[in-house]
Order: structure tokens, then C-alpha cells, then sequence
């Protein structure tokens, strides 16, 4: 929720349309809202802020100016916007409720004549003050009441106690600030304080349903009083919903496939309408709807049920009345089934043929059924005349014209009864049809003339051509063998010539006689009789193709494993060997050996061993029994890298402390173990680790002196790690120890007697400091009970012992102040005590 405030804006008298469309000015305004603004939540219950612009040609007199602001917090979300007043002297004067402490931008914009400018600038809200004195503010209990209760507003009321209330009026600083549950700004206002009885009432404006935060705020200047209380806004009830149709559906009914159902269906409302009836069948079709019926009633419907309902949920099909009323949105609806019967399809069957013995007799036949398409099946069953089974088999149906297609084989000669059958899914139609089979006629088998013998590379395509011719009736199928284990390719195709391509994957080298045997077959369908010829294709090898992979370069090791492939044409069932070898630059054998094949991905790894620091040439050759393949790559060896260390992170700790850091180091394999050597720089012996292994350790040393006096005000420290092969790496790391000061120790009270033998009192003072060879420099102050300085000298220090002499001249019986100081690098510790001089003893003298 934005507080939204009132748009001023100025807006001089025009005379004339034409003096209107006259103004205009030479640019956009230049706006300026002012340095980065602070408020303090809680001081006023509105704040005056203003701004100024800059518009060259600009006249109050003629154009016309339109100001406004908008605030948004740091996540860019609006929380107050308003209007500006646009003054004679390029002022712009607006308002500013309170917002919630924290962070905001600014925005003022001016708009001349149409043309816009904007400035902008930081807000600060401060949290309010803190209350100041006694002035005790009670918000009153929290308000509940529904949404609309109030004509315009919310009356709200308060109390308070003042001890110091005579004479106050409290005016203007009695206010009001309304949150939502999300502490957004809803609106502000004054409050009305009566003196007499302490009360403070106040009217919030009508809000909508919620919860709400109302906190009172009274302040008389000096001291302030906050109170909070809570208002929750509740939803008014809605009235009663009105009630939807009363529909009363078609009787259920039963009807056969294909058939129309016919009913009626009515509805009762006690809405007025118009209304809309949807009206679904259940049987696929689209609803019937019809919209603007004006008058409740009985109609009347009528359908076409294609398909019966055997499929259907319950064996029926289900449909439904929906009524809305549109003026009121309100909707009801009533269910009715329809059952539809199957009808068999009947099926009408050939007559009675004659035809003479052969190997395929075709048959056709047509059926019909009620309804679209289903998913019909047929069959056919072929007996002698006396009921003895000679033959049955599937029939194909073609659904769209509903033909059937089936075909006779071999039947001998003699009399048979065809049974055609076909089913919908649920019942099923038959026909029966004659048929007499003739002897056999006297034809010859087609004569084949086969495609001409062929060469090709291994996973080639051979091409060729054959033909044939015959004298029988016909059609003829042809049966092609390529003899390369793929599914022989069969055709129907008339007399004539015709070409044949076929892919032969694998080299023939295991064929009997090195050739793939191929062979083309053609059969008269109408006498059976079959001719044929072959022919033979020779597949050549071809050799893998290597790719050694890519140039290797690795640092000294002993083994380097290597990696290539290779491609064979499918379908890659061979088995295959490879081998390496490995050449230096002049061409000598370094090493050689079997690599290892993967069979399935034509992957090929091996390993090389013990090579010296150079460059080598390595051939990869791959065998499949029958070709070799080969490729090159090269392989640098490089001399092995001294190990890589990291030292420490640089530390700063306290003058005699413990400095703990960890260093690490990584090296090539065969060059360890390795030799640590730790210089903290600190004076002390380094710290040797032998037989180390690359890692992280850590280790610890202390500093008992700053490092003020050391190279860059800092204690310079290494880590150097050397391989067994010599080769050694160092990092750095720096400590910088910071001084402490002495801490001086002494009584609170020192007593002491005069002395006619000394001229002086010694006084022994100790101090700690971490630093063993620490300079100390002292002094020491003594004043009376005045406070003057009646002596001052200096100390001698002992580091070893860390105490300090101090010799004070002989004072008067009485009772002194002595301040102590002791320096050590530039740092100081001081302290203070009482000085307590007694009367010497008398004793008896001799002269």
C-alpha cells in the first residue's frame, strides 16, 4: 500500500485555443530536489520539503506547470507519491508523510508545457525519538468493527497522563499514523487533545478489510508519548446466493446401432434468465448448445447413435442437460443413458467360381454394418463337399469400403464351401460361396535371366540388372536372395527387365569360393510353376582407418598412457589387433608392443614406458585379419618442474605470541621425498622435515619481539620444499608483531619512615612486558594534597627483573601522591599511588 497525496499544479488563464497551443519553452526543466534529505519519524506529523528548477523561456504567466514527487525504498517499490506546488519564484513546495526508518529515493518531477524533467535525490528516515519524560500515552484497546460500519470514517479514541500538564496546550503535536500488516504508510492525521480529562480521539478514514496499526504520538516540544493500538476491518457478509436451474433429464433408453434416440428434456428457474443449455449426447458428437432461451420448459431432442455401446462405461452411453442461467452464472445439470444394441455385419459373399487348378486363388467379398468405422475381423474356412477342413486363414479388411481380401492355396482339384466370417467386437455376420477347381494346365516356368557378376569394396553397393519372361497367364512374383544374410526382397511385378542394388557389408573372404551367391526367383501365381538364376558378387576387403591421436606432451614419468580409435565398415563383427612402436627423431626403435583393442566402441589404448626427456614418433597399427591400417602421433617428453609450493597466509599477532599458519606443496610423481625446511625469521633454528610427502601441514612459532626494528616493519619467513632429483621451490610469508605495552604493578598504599641517614626514600615498582630485551625508560611525579608537584625525577629500570628503582628525595612527614610512568619502544603504562611519610624513629645518640 503508497500513500497517494494531492497533485498541485498551476495553471494560468488562457484565453484562446491559439494562445494555448502557443506555449512552450526552449528545453526541459532542469529540476533540482535539493541536497540528500533526513527526517526523524515522529517529530512532525508532516514534513515541508522543497525543491527549485531551472527553465529557460519559462513564464508562469503563460505556460503551463505541473509538479509531483514520488518515494520508493531501496528495493525500488513505490511507498508515497503526490503533487508539488509550482511557485511564481521556480519553487517547487510539497509534503511528506512519515515513513518507516530506513533508506529511500526521491523523485521530483516538473512537466512544462508537456515537457518533462526530473531530479532526483537520497532520503533518510531516522527511527523516532526516544520518549523524553513522563507523559504516558494509551492508544486504547483494539477496535474491531465490519467493513462499511461507518459512513466516512472510523471514530478512534485515546487517553494520556502528564504530571506537568498545566499550562500545555500540545498543539500542533498530537498525531496519528496508520500501517498495514505489511507496515506500509496508509494515512496520518491530527488528533484532537483535551486537557481537562487527558483524552485524545481521532477519526481514521474508511479502510478496506484488514488488519491494521494505529500508533498515537503527543509531544508538548519537550517531552514525547507514543501508544499503538490495532484495528482490524472485517469483510461484509454476502447476501445468500440465489438457486441454480432444476433440470429434469431425458428418460433412459435402448435403441440398436445406428438408430435415433428421441426424447425430452425440461428445466424449472427461479432466476431470470436468459439461459443456456448444453446438451451432450455422450455418443462423440459435438454438444448441442443453444444460448438466449428465454423461458424455462420442456424440449424436445432427437440423435444418431452410430455405434453400439459396448465399449462404453456400464455398457451404455452416458449423457447430460446443463443449464446456466447467464444472468446469474449458476448452473445445473441431469444424466441420461442410452443403450445401444449390436447389429452383426452381413456379409455378402462371391457367388460360385470355376477356375482351374493353381497355386493362389484370390477371393474378394463386401460387407456391411451400421455405424462408422470399426475394428472389424474376418476369417475364411474352406471343407469339402462332405465337411472334412482343407483350409482357413485371415482375411484383410479394408475398413474405409468394407472389402474383403483373402486368398486359396493349392487346393487340389475338386469341389469346396468357402465360410467368409466377419465380427465387429461383438457379433458376427457369415456368408458361404461354391468352389469348383479345374485340373492343372500345361504351362512352363518363367524364364529368368539373372544380373551380370559384380566386384565391389567391403560395405559397398552392387548394382545390377535382370529380367524374365513367360507364357503363362500371370501375375508373377519375384523372389530376390542376395545371399548376404538380409531378408530376401519380394515383389510382384509383370514381364519385363529390372534393376536390383543391394549393400554388402562384410569382404567375401569366408564365402565358398570367395563370392557372395545370389539368386532371383520368379513363380506364375496362376500355375506355380517357378524359374530361377544366380549370380555371384565379390566383396573386397578394405583396412581399418587409425587415427593415433592427438601430439601428446607430458613431464618425465614412468608410463604414459596413449589412446587412438579407429574405423572399420560395419557391422563390425571382426575381431581385431593392434600394435605400436616408438621411434626417437632419427628413426630408432625405443620400445614396441600389442595394444590394447575395445571390440565395441573401435577404441585402442597402450602404454609407453621409461622414455628420457624428447621428442618420439609413435605408429599405431591396427590388423583384421585381412588389411592393416596405420597412423602417427608424436609424444614430447619434457624434464620434470620443480615441486610448487604455497606458503603461509602473512599474519599479524601480539608481541610474544604464537603465530600458527599452514603451507602446502604439489609435485610431479618421481621426484620424492621431499625436504621441508620452515624459516619463521624470527631468530630461531629453522625447522627440517624429512621424507615428506606432497600436502597441507602446519606448523607454529612465537615471536617474543615486535617487529619494529625489523626489514619493512615485518618478520620475513620461508618455506623451501627440495625433491630427491634436487629440484627445489620456496614461498614466502611475513608476520608482522605488534608492540604491548608494559603493565606496571603497584601497591595502592606505600608507607615509609624519614631517615636522617639517606636524603632519599627508595621505591620499588614491577612490570610486565612480554618483550625480554625491552628498553625501559621511568618516571615518577609526587604531589601534595593540593595537587602541586612538589619533586620529579626518573627511574632505573632492570629488564631481567622487570622492576624499576625509583630514589625520591626526602619529604616531610605527611601524605603525598606519586604518579609512575614507564615507557618501553614508544608504549606507556602509568599508575598512581599513596605516599604515606611517617616521623623517624628517635634512638639515643653518643657523640
Amino acid at each position: 500500500m503508497i500513500t497517494k497525496r494531492r497533485k498541485m499544479t498551476y495553471r494560468p488563464r488562457l484565453e484562446t485555443l491559439e494562445d494555448r497551443l502557443a506555449l512552450s519553452i526552449s528545453g526541459p526543466p532542469i529540476v533540482d530536489p535539493g541536497p540528500p534529505i533526513t527526517l526523524q519519524e515522529g517529530t512532525q506529523s508532516v514534513f515541508a520539503l522543497q525543491g527549485s528548477f531551472t527553465a529557460p523561456g519559462y513564464s508562469s504567466q503563460t505556460d503551463w506547470a505541473t509538479g509531483e514527487f514520488f518515494v520508493r525504498d531501496s528495493g525500488g517499490k513505490l511507498v508515497e507519491f503526490g503533487g508539488a506546488t509550482v511557485k511564481n519564484d521556480q519553487n517547487l513546495i510539497y509534503d511528506v508523510v512519515p515513513l518507516p526508518p530506513g533508506a529511500y529515493t526521491l523523485e521530483l518531477d516538473l512537466t512544462i508545457d508537456g515537457i518533462k524533467g526530473s531530479g532526483q535525490t537520497s532520503l533518510t528516515m531516522l527511527p523516532p525519538p526516544p520518549s523524553q519524560g513522563p507523559i504516558v500515552v494509551n492508544a486504547g484497546p483494539d477496535v474491531t468493527t465490519p467493513e462499511g460500519a461507518q459512513p466516512n470514517s472510523i471514530p478512534m479514541s485515546g487517553s494520556f497522563t502528564d504530571p506537568n500538564i498545566a499550562g500545555k496546550t500540545y498543539l500542533p503535536c498530537a498525531f496519528y499514523v496508520t500501517r498495514d500488516s505489511d507496515g506500509a504508510l496508509i494515512e496520518d492525521g491530527g488528533v484532537q487533545v483535551n486537557v481537562a480529562n487527558q483524552t485524545l480521539s481521532y477519526s481514521v478514514v474508511q479502510v478496506w478489510p484488514g488488519d491494521y496499526t494505529v500508533t498515537l504520538r503527543l509531544t508538548d516540544g519537550n517531552m514525547t508519548g507514543v501508544g499503538m493500538t490495532h484495528l482490524h476491518v472485517l469483510p461484509n457478509q454476502p447476501p445468500p446466493p440465489p438457486s441454480a436451474p432444476q433440470v429434469v433429464a431425458p428418460a433412459n433408453a435402448v435403441i440398436t446401432e445406428g438408430g435415433n434416440f428421441g426424447g425430452v428434456y425440461s428445466f424449472t428457474d427461479q432466476g431470470r434468465g436468459p439461459w443456456k443449455v448444453d446438451l451432450n449426447l455422450g455418443n462423440g458428437a459435438p454438444d448441442l448448445v443453444l444460448n438466449n432461451v428465454t423461458q424455462p420448459g420442456g424440449f424436445s431432442i432427437s440423435a444418431l447413435y452410430p455405434n453400439d455401446s459396448y465399449d462404453q462405461p456400464g455398457g451404455v452411453f452416458h449423457g447430460s442437460v446443463t443449464v446456466t442461467d447467464q444472468a446469474t452464472g449458476l448452473t445445473g445439470s441431469a444424466n441420461f443413458t442410452v443403450q445401444v444394441l449390436d447389429v452383426a455385419p452381413t456379409v455378402q459373399s462371391p457367388a460360385a467360381i470355376n477356375v482351374n487348378a493353381q497355386s493362389l486363388i484370390p477371393m474378394t467379398a463386401t460387407f456391411s454394418d451400421p455405424g462408422p468405422v470399426e475394428n472389424w475381423t474376418a476369417l475364411f474356412i474352406v471343407r469339402t463337399t462332405d465337411g472334412a477342413l482343407v483350409e482357413d486363414g485371415g482375411v484383410q479388411v479394408n475398413a474405409q469400403n468394407r472389402s474383403l481380401q483373402y486368398d486359396l492355396v493349392n487346393l487340389t482339384p475338386g469341389n469346396y464351401v468357402v465360410t467368409l466370417q466377419v465380427n465387429d467386437g461383438t457379433a458376427t455376420g457369415t456368408a458361404v460361396t461354391q468352389v469348383t477347381v479345374g485340373p492343372y494346365p500345361n504351362y512352363q516356368a518363367p524364364q529368368v535371366v539373372a544380373p551380370a557378376d559384380g566386384t565391389i569394396l567391403e560395405a559397398g553397393t552392387f548394382r545390377g540388372g535382370y529380367s524374365f519372361a513367360d507364357l503363362g497367364p500371370g501375375p508373377w512374383k519375384v523372389d530376390i536372395n542376395f545371399g548376404n544374410g538380409n531378408p530376401d526382397l519380394i515383389v510382384n511385378e509383370p514381364q519385363g527387365s529390372y534393376s536390383l542394388a543391394a549393400l554388402y557389408q562384410e569382404d567375401s573372404a569366408g564365402q565358398p569360393g570367395g563370392v557372395f551367391k545370389g539368386t532371383v526367383s520368379v513363380t506364375d501365381l496362376s500355375t506355380g510353376l517357378t524359374g530361377s538364376a544366380s549370380f555371384n558378387v565379390r566383396v573386397l576387403e578394405v583396412a581399418p582407418v587409425v587415427d593415433a591421436g592427438s601430439d601428446v606432451t607430458v613431464f618425465a614419468q614412468n608410463v604414459v598412457p596413449m589412446a587412438g580409435f579407429f574405423i572399420d565398415p560395419p557391422p563390425n563383427n571382426e575381431t581385431w589387433t593392434a600394435a605400436f612402436t616408438v621411434r626417437t627423431a632419427s628413426g630408432a626403435t625405443v620400445e614396441s608392443g600389442p595394444a590394447l583393442v575395445n571390440q565395441q566402441n573401435q577404441g585402442v589404448t597402450y602404454n609407453v614406458t621409461g622414455l628420457a626427456p624428447g621428442t618420439y614418433t609413435i605408429t599405431l597399427q591396427v590388423m583384421d585379419g585381412d588389411a592393416t591400417g596405420s597412423a602417427t602421433t608424436h609424444l614430447t617428453v619434457l624434464p620434470l618442474p620443480p615441486p610448487v609450493v604455497t606458503g603461509p597466509g602473512n599474519g599479524v599477532i601480539k608481541e610474544g605470541g604464537t603465530f600458527a599458519g599452514s603451507y602446502s606443496f604439489s609435485a610431479l610423481n618421481g621426484a620424492g621425498p621431499w625436504t621441508v625446511k620452515v624459516d619463521p625469521g624470527n631468530g630461531s633454528a629453522p625447522l627440517v622435515f624429512q621424507q615428506t610427502q606432497p600436502g597441507t601441514y602446519s606448523f607454529a612459532a612465537q615471536y617474543l619481539t615486535d617487529s619494529r626494528l625489523q626489514p619493512g616493519g615485518v618478520y620475513h619467513g620461508t618455506v623451501t620444499v627440495t625433491g630427491n632429483n634436487g629440484l627445489s621451490s620456496s614461498a614466502s610469508f611475513t608476520v608482522l608483531v605488534q608492540d604491548v605495552p608494559p603493565v606496571l604493578h603497584v601497591p595502592p598504599v606505600v608507607t615509609v619512615r624519614q631517615s636522617l641517614r639517606s636524603p632519599v626514600i627508595p621505591l620499588s615498582v614491577s612490570y610486565a612486558d612480554p618483550d625480554p630485551s625491552g628498553v625501559v625508560s621511568a618516571s615518577y611525579v609526587v604531589r601534595d594534597r593540593h595537587g602541586h608537584i612538589i619533586a620529579r625525577g626518573i627511574g632505573t629500570a632492570n629488564a631481567a627483573a622487570k622492576t624499576v628503582l625509583f630514589n625520591v628525595r626526602r619529604l616531610p612527614v605527611g601524605i603525598y601522591t606519586i604518579s609512575f610512568l614507564i615507557n618501553d619502544d614508544g608504549l606507556s603504562a602509568s599508575a598512581q599511588t599513596q605516599l604515606r611519610v611517617l616521623p623517624f624513629l628517635s634512638w639515643p645518640f653518643r657523640w
